[in-house]
């Protein structure tokens, strides 16, 4: 298995550092962090790049590439940790454009005529492929409601993309938030990303985006985007501990001489890079490998070591930082908030292992019937 990136992604990946780096400082999202704001000038940056097209068609004003290119782009998005909703996005406008939604609206999203979301986090007990949300059809008309909480970017988009069940199973919408039956309750969620929760009350205008293929796929691409915003999360987080304790002395020393501080910080950067070859591991089945059965496992190994092993590389970092790391005015502390939202965001790693278990034990009993009638 083969994890070489080719020349484009590369590209992909250096052209986000390029911007992330040079337009985001820890001033700017503390700003927009404070006031839980979209940062409207950075977005501008981000669509004249045409990073927004990373994922959709050539004919729809993208720049191809799949899952690959996305999660190159949202690692260093998660490192600059910038108030812009770019991971719901790029999973919103990637499903509209392979479900061929409508040409103009995709094309109008990429150029940053319109804005989209997705509802990426879902009720207890439900998720993208067991929804609780109802849609039923009357006439040639979709009625759609349901609840759904700490949508980020809500407020600054037009449309938003839902799980549903119907009749027939688990279905995507895309729903106008100009019907008078949505309505938006803005919220304030652990990394203060703008956010709010979706009430639709028999909402009808949505147009159906696809079946449970469909929420099969988004599923995918939710599970791989927040894994990668947690790499670069944790990554950075890591990388700015590192160099604290090599610069902060006490007793005549630097703290990176110690075993206890240095240990620790080494314990977290073993977490990141696990956290980094699950993700590319299940980034590549999900572009590459036919076997369902194995890309679902992919996923939830990754998701269990980025909601594991995210928080715990977090909670290192803040306390090898001291009384500082606490500080809610200190970049630091803002990584450990992200941390924190995207391992609910995630689920439980119990989640995870029960799922895994659950796909093991599947194939045991495959290879079994297959063994019996050999």
């Amino acid at each position: 298995m083969d994890f070489s990136f080719s020349e484009t992604q590369i590209a992909i990946g250096e052209l986000a550092a390029q911007i992330f780096a040079g337009e985001v400082t820890d001033k700017r999202v503390a700003a927009a962090s404070e006031d839980r704001a979209f940062d409207d000038s950075l977005w501008a940056v981000l669509v004249a790049s045409g990073l927004l097209g990373v994922g959709v068609s050539e004919d729809r004003g993208g720049i191809g590439g799949a899952a690959v290119e996305m999660c190159q782009v949202l690692v260093h998005f998660g490192r600059s940790i910038a108030s812009v909703p770019l991971d719901t996005t790029l999973c919103a406008v990637a499903c509209l454009d392979r479900w061929e939604a409508d040409a103009t609206l995709v094309a109008g999203i990429v150029a940053g005529a319109h804005q989209v979301t997705i509802a990426a986090e879902s009720p207890a007990g439900s998720s993208w492929l067991t929804p609780q949300a109802r849609a039923t059809m009357n006439g040639d008309t979709w009625t759609l409601t349901g609840w759904f909480p700490n949508v980020v970017g809500l407020v600054d988009s037009q449309h938003v993309l839902v799980p549903a069940h119907t009749e027939d199973g688990p279905a995507t919408f895309l729903v106008d938030l100009a019907d008078p039956s949505a309505s938006i309750e803005t919220v304030a969620i652990t990394s203060n990303r703008p956010a709010g929760h979706l009430t639709l009350d028999a909402a009808t205008q949505v147009v159906r985006v696809g079946d449970g293929d469909t929420n099969q796929w988004t599923w995918e691409r939710l599970a791989l985007a927040s894994s990668a915003v947690m790499l670069g999360v944790a990554d950075e987080a890591v990388r700015r501990a590192a160099l604290y304790v090599s610069e902060r002395h006490q007793f005549g020393r630097p703290l990176s001489s110690f075993q206890s501080t240095a240990h620790r910080v080494v314990d977290a950067s073993i977490d990141v890079r696990a956290i980094e070859s699950t993700l590319w591991k299940a980034a590549w089945h999900t572009d590459f490998d036919d076997d369902q059965t194995e890309t679902t496992a992919a996923l939830h190994v990754a998701r269990w070591w980025a909601a594991e092993a995210g928080q715990r590389a977090a909670h290192a970092v803040q306390h090898v930082h001291g009384g500082i790391g606490a500080d809610t005015s200190y970049p630091i502390h803002r990584y450990f908030l992200w941390a924190k939202q995207l391992e609910l965001s995630l689920g439980a790693p119990g989640h995870h292992l029960e799922a895994l278990g659950d796909v093991i034990a599947e194939q045991a009993k495959e290879a079994a019937a297959s063994g019996a009638h050999s």
